[in-house]
């Protein structure tokens, strides 16, 4: 902790290993609430959440989209465009729909799906369970991300070096 003179800011949150800061210096945009998934949605860095900064965040990068989630293990956002930071974490959507098993797995089916990562709230021990339901048969070779916001399922790819 800082004081003084080399104090630049009241908080901030450091992302490592890219070193990349956000203060509550910089600009505070509100962020809106939607249950409506964009093209892509974004798993937000704990840190940013936890140290209130996700509307510097927000106005740091120029995120123009909306808040689909905010629970004590996981903040979501979504927007039609691609928005670049080390505190977000970028998965194209690939579809939405309920959330039931079947459908999902049949949506997996015609992905070419082998894959999912579960990321919402479950049991630990109903986990593997669950995704063992959904990965039968699967016989593809991508891997997905699984999501459920309110109640639809989100299916997503994760973007990675999409900036270089």
């Amino acid at each position: 902790m800082y004081t003084g003179e080399l104090a630049t800011c009241n908080v901030s949150a450091v992302s490592l290993p890219t070193k990349e800061r956000i203060t509550d210096q910089h600009e505070h945009v509100q962020l809106h609430e939607s249950n409506n998934v964009m093209d892509y949605l974004y798993e937000v860095d704990s840190t940013v959440a936890k140290a209130n900064l996700l509307g510097n965040l927000a106005g740091k990068t120029g995120f123009e989209g909306s808040l689909i989630q905010s629970s004590n293990r996981r903040t979501l956002l979504t927007s039609n465009m691609l928005c670049k930071s080390a505190f977000l974490r970028m998965h194209l959507v690939k579809e939405v729909c309920d959330f039931n098993v079947n459908i999902i797995h049949k949506t997996l089916k015609r992905f070419d799906a082998k894959k999912v990562t579960l990321r919402f709230e479950i049991k630990t021990r109903d986990y593997w369970c669950f995704r063992k339901r959904l990965e039968a048969d699967l016989k593809g070779d991508k891997h997905f991300y699984l999501f459920k916001v309110g109640d639809k399922a989100v299916i997503t790819e994760l973007l990675k070096h999409v900036f270089g």
